[in-house]
């Protein structure tokens, strides 16, 4: 969260646990990940370092998109917010 502000200059308002840890590469490594979805104070100006993608067009389009990471905090926020079943 500190990094936000600090990388960004955006201020995190809430954070919003996705789900359970997942296993980055079960059997090789212990590392774990924890996604979150942050609500940002959008008062204030945004950092032009960051880039804002409507989350439907996020998930049409998630063929495209090949960071695992992001794909599986994409599909856990869709679900949480009711965008996917």
């Amino acid at each position: 969260v500190k990094g936000l502000q600090k990388e960004f200059g955006v201020t995190a308002k809430t954070l919003i646990p996705l789900g359970g840890e997942y296993l980055v590469s079960p059997g090789v490594t212990p590392e774990q990940v924890m996604p979150f979805a942050v609500e940002i104070d959008a008062s204030k100006p945004l950092s032009n370092k960051l880039s804002w993608v409507p989350l439907d067009e996020l998930v049409q389009q998630r063929d495209k998109v090949m960071d695992a990471h992001l794909r599986i905090t994409m599909m856990r926020l869709a679900h949480a917010t009711g965008l996917i079943p």
